[in-house]
């Protein structure tokens, strides 16, 4: 399952390996400026920023189906290929001509690479497709407005759940300096 990262931070190696993807660069920005109010906002502003918030993912899912359209329409081809190559390899075998039978057996090694990458492409365009999901957080205000709008497009919403783990050090100068590390154990569904 892919899970759209709609937070200000980036995805934490963990949140990675379970399948959390970032925005692209020029994206994160309009998300960052999305998520952030430097004034009070009304409920107007908090409704219309949950909508355009939900509206960037759903234009990040379509763009999944249209990557698994293309690389549907790129293993219908490489089958092809991959199936050609197979029919050259038999025909020369058959023929029992030695140099056609090495070109056909290249041609279909090469249909067989060609027809492998189609599928990986194929299956992670799928990934991204199925389980239409954000992780979303930002101000307390805008998490119920973006929950609603992310389902009426037909996204789920759920909550990266972490725990902090702090130390302290002592700095040469006397002073104490705190850190805090976030550690990723989960995600907590919206309902």
């Amino acid at each position: 399952m892919t899970i759209l990262n709609l937070t200000q931070h980036l995805a934490t190696p963990e949140q990675v390996a379970a399948g959390v993807v970032d925005l692209l660069p020029q994206q994160r920005e309009l998300l960052r400026e999305l998520l952030t109010f430097d004034d009070l906002p009304t409920p107007g502003e908090v409704e219309a920023r949950a909508e355009k918030l939900a509206s960037l993912a759903s234009d990040f899912f379509a763009a999944a189906s249209s990557d698994y359209a293309a690389a549907q329409d790129a293993l219908g081809e490489a089958d092809a290929a991959h199936s050609a190559a197979w029919d050259a390899l038999g025909e020369a075998v058959a023929d029992e001509t030695s140099v056609d039978a090495d070109a056909a057996a290249s041609l279909f090694a090469a249909a067989r690479q060609t027809r492998r990458a189609a599928v990986a492409a194929r299956r992670a365009a799928a990934a991204a497709r199925r389980g239409r999901t954000a992780m979303i957080g930002g101000g307390p205000y805008l998490l119920a407005p973006l929950e609603r709008a992310l389902r009426r497009t037909g996204v789920d919403s759920l909550y990266a759940f972490s725990v902090r783990e702090s130390s302290e050090e002592r700095l040469p100068d006397g002073s104490v300096k705190k850190v805090a590390v976030f550690r990723h154990l989960g995600f907590v569904r919206a309902e």
